[in-house]
């Protein structure tokens, strides 16, 4: 049976979803469209109206993923408790389940790259900085450290963050400050995840540069952050491999309803991905 899914967000024309749903249905001999819509923070209520039954799924990204866990009426227990989503599935009544395939995919992706995470910083704030944190917990962290330019943000971040790891009983000491070149980072850092742009290149500690760097950003390739850290001699790793492992989960909700149900053949699944983005 045709079904038909999209990526909503806004900018939306970078995205690359596409060419891995699409790599990973055909694969599956699944004869499934996939789109991408721009759809402007506030919007998702009324997109979703308008869809109607047009479409059997969605995937979401900035800015709209608070607005993702705010509409389902069944959620995942990390949207339940991250108040985040990123993957959207008509049920049968017409509403919608949510899950964050961002934590466990970018969780896959840092295991995959084998980085030190013992003395994390997180650079930014949001909805995309919350799942890196959440992320990271997954490979040992001793301490971890937010900065965002806007300090509020990063407040509010630490926050939903802390809750987080208490109920996992995760002894971790999270901070928020003013990223500028002036903060003071209290341990050497081990490893950088970038929740900016990828035309981001702030002002930040020069410490950071003792580390590793994960960009969750993707485009434009290389981001500015990856240039200043490959040239500094760290090893960096793009958003295209966190892309990759969330999407082949969004899959197994799209194909089963299950994200914990694996797929046939996923490494071969991932590769064809990948060679599709090459």
């Amino acid at each position: 049976m045709t079904k038909r899914f999209a990526v909503l967000g806004s900018p939306i024309a970078h995205s690359q979803s596409p060419v891995i749903h699409t790599a990973i249905y055909r694969e599956l001999g699944l004869d499934w469209g996939y789109q991408r819509a721009e759809v402007a923070a506030g919007q998702l209520a009324s997109y979703l109206t308008e869809a109607g039954s047009d479409f059997n799924g969605f995937s979401v990204t900035m800015p709209l993923k608070y607005e993702a866990a705010a509409i389902a009426t069944k959620k995942s227990l990390l949207v339940a408790t991250t108040g985040i989503a990123n993957t959207l599935l008509r049920l049968e009544s017409g509403e919608f389940a949510a899950w964050n395939t961002d934590i466990p995919g970018l969780s896959r992706a840092l295991q995959k790259a084998a980085f030190n995470a013992r003395e994390t910083v997180i650079l930014g704030a949001g909805a995309t900085a919350v799942s890196a944190a959440l992320a990271a917990t997954d490979l040992g962290i001793n301490n971890l450290t937010v900065l965002a330019r806007r300090e509020a943000a990063a407040a509010e971040s630490a926050a939903v963050i802390s809750q987080h790891f208490k109920k996992l009983h995760l002894d971790i000491n999270v901070s928020h400050g003013k990223l500028a070149s002036e903060t003071v980072i209290a341990d050497d850092p081990t490893l950088v995840i970038s929740a900016l742009p990828g035309t981001a290149a702030p002002d930040f500690p020069s410490a950071l540069l003792a580390a590793d760097l994960f960009d969750v950003a993707y485009d434009p390739r290389p981001t500015r952050l990856e240039k200043i850290f490959s040239e500094a001699g760290r090893q960096v790793e793009t958003g295209l491999a966190m892309l990759l492992e969330q999407a082949l989960l969004q899959v197994r909700i799209f194909v089963a309803g299950d994200i914990s149900q694996p797929l046939p053949n996923e490494a071969e699944l991932l590769s064809a991905a990948r060679a599709a983005l090459a």
